[in-house]
């Protein structure tokens, strides 16, 4: 039921569940920011689809979400369960649209940096490496 999308005080665009990854790759980049309110997640991917199209992230801070976003460089880590903090975090980059260049910017740079394929086949090898190893 999404009848509770039409008492939300801002502009939005309900698009469903999206299956096309070209389609849900465009919407990440038409997004200036993308909230994630879950309250039981681990190391979201929708987040890492997020940072790597170059939106910043609103969430709660949890589980591995801190791996992904850095507080106030490329997202905002709210209080975990804390709603007033998750709504702080939305106001800040409503009101300072001059800072989203700049979030965006490290966002693409984090999922670049920290979450390349390379990168992240290295640390499996390497861990593989070590079990094997003992």
């Amino acid at each position: 039921d999404t009848s509770i999308l039409n008492h939300l005080p801002i502009p939005f665009h309900y698009k469903g569940f999206i299956k096309d990854s070209n389609e849900l790759i465009k919407l990440y980049n038409a997004a200036d920011i993308f909230a994630m309110p879950s309250v039981d997640d681990n190391l979201p991917n929708m987040i890492l689809e997020s940072l790597a199209c170059g939106t910043p992230v609103v969430s709660f801070n949890m589980g591995g979400i801190p791996d992904m976003i850095s507080h106030d460089e490329n997202g905002f880590l709210a209080e975990y369960r804390n709603p007033s903090s998750l709504a702080t975090g939305l106001n800040y980059f409503f009101q300072n649209r001059d800072q989203m260049k700049i979030f965006s910017v490290k966002a693409r740079k984090r999922a670049e940096t920290e979450f390349s394929i390379k990168k992240v086949a290295k640390q499996y090898a390497d861990l593989y490496n070590e079990i094997m190893d003992k």
